[in-house]
């Protein structure tokens, strides 16, 4: 923890002479990571496999939720 704040300092203190350094920085701690990473699951032999596209994701995920959540009758 120590090292990191000794870095930002350094950074800090270099912002007017290496104004790009201090923007790198900046645009590294703004910059937002947006996505679902890989998934892995097993298929119907039990090996891995990866999954890497949109459409995969969303299925895997929506077989997954469904399987763990019940639906619940409405009781009066």
């Amino acid at each position: 923890m120590q090292l990191e704040k000794d870095r930002q300092l350094a950074i800090a203190q270099d912002a007017k002479k290496n104004p790009k350094k201090f923007w790198r920085f900046v645009k590294s701690k703004t910059t937002l990571k947006v996505g679902i990473a890989d998934l892995r699951t097993k298929d119907d032999t039990a090996q891995d496999i990866s999954v890497k596209d949109d459409q995969g994701k969303a299925e895997l995920l929506s077989k997954y939720f469904a399987g763990v959540f019940t639906q619940e009758t409405e009781v009066n």
